[in-house]
This record gives structure tokens, C-alpha cells and sequence, in this order.
């Protein structure tokens, strides 16, 4: 949320109207400007899938096409994201067999 909350940013990344889904505006600039600032991988794939590992979806169609929500991230309401959680792997474990 911090980082949609800087100053300067909107050209690369930026909430929608509503404040209820994001968008990244400029992938190539916020990828070589901003993720260095917030995260340790700094490849837009790498980030984009830790937004769905967070359980963000990311609209296909219509006016919100390429946007990015999650039911407690909202702007203007921190608090809610308190109540995110990190979706872990969903593939079980293969146990390793000794020949």
C-alpha cells in the first residue's frame, strides 16, 4: 500500500477511481524504478506472481482490463489489509523414495 501511496508515482502505478484495484500503468518504469525500492526481486514477473501467491486477481475484460484487486486492499483503508494472508503452495508434497 506505501508504494501506491508515494508521491509521483501515478505514471507507473496507480489506483483505479473507485480505490478498490490498482493498475500498473508503466511496467518498465515501475520495474526499474520502484520495485528495487520495496522489494528484493526485481523482475516484473517475480512481482506479479507474489500478487497472486497474496490472492490478488487481475481483470481480463472490460474498463478494469490489466488491473489488480483484492477484497482487503483498498485505499484509504488500511486496516483491512490486516486481514490478507499468503496463500501457500497448493501442490502437496512428493515424498522422496530411497531406491
Amino acid at each position: 500500500m506505501k508504494i501506491l501511496s508515494t508521491d509521483g508515482v501515478e505514471d507507473m502505478i496507480a489506483w483505479l477511481p473507485h480505490g478498490h484495484a490498482f493498475t500498473i500503468v508503466n511496467p518498465t518504469a515501475f520495474t526499474s524504478t520502484l520495485l528495487p525500492m520495496y522489494f528484493k526481486k526485481t523482475k516484473f514477473t517475480s512481482f506479479t506472481r507474489k500478487l497472486s501467491r497474496w490472492g490478488f486477481v487481475r481483470y481480463t475484460k472490460g474498463l478494469k482490463s490489466g488491473a489488480y484487486h483484492h477484497k482487503w486492499f483498498q485505499r484509504d483503508n488500511k486496516s483491512l489489509c490486516l486481514h490478507m494472508r499468503c496463500v501457500q503452495n497448493k501442490k502437496p508434497a512428493v515424498a522422496r523414495q530411497n531406491p
